[in-house]
């Protein structure tokens, strides 16, 4: 991903990407046994079918979190009209408000589990 957390700037592997489009309605990621699955089991079939995804994503990022607690919460009162979009087939005016914080890059996340796991040797 790039630093602003909206643009995937390296796909060539399919298994660093987990496409979905809201035109693909329940049948999330392309999977064709999805359809009235609830939110858990989606995402145990998620962690299943995309470990290399949940591992890059382990560890904690805590602007992150509160970010999308944040998303959530304007999504329960506000319906779904609230739910954040940053990518559609029609123009966007995206509100620098309520964009995600940077990311971790790649780069960036290995050089500090370098340092804690240095620091864990010691």
């Amino acid at each position: 991903m790039s630093d602003d957390g909206l643009r995937i700037v390296d796909h060539s592997s399919s298994e660093d990407v987990a496409s979905y489009s809201t035109g693909s309605k329940d049948r999330y990621f392309g999977w064709s046994d999805t359809p009235g699955l609830p939110a858990k089991e989606l995402a145990t079939l998620f962690a299943e079918r995309f470990p290399r995804i949940v591992r890059m994503g382990r560890g904690r990022d805590w602007a992150y979190a509160g970010w999308l607690t944040e998303a959530i919460g304007r999504a329960e009162r506000g319906g779904p009209s609230s739910l954040p979009v940053f990518f559609a087939d029609y123009p966007l005016e995206l509100d620098p408000t309520h964009l995600p914080p940077p990311v971790r890059t790649r780069t960036r996340w290995r050089r500090a589990w370098d340092a804690v796991r240095r620091e864990r040797r010691r």
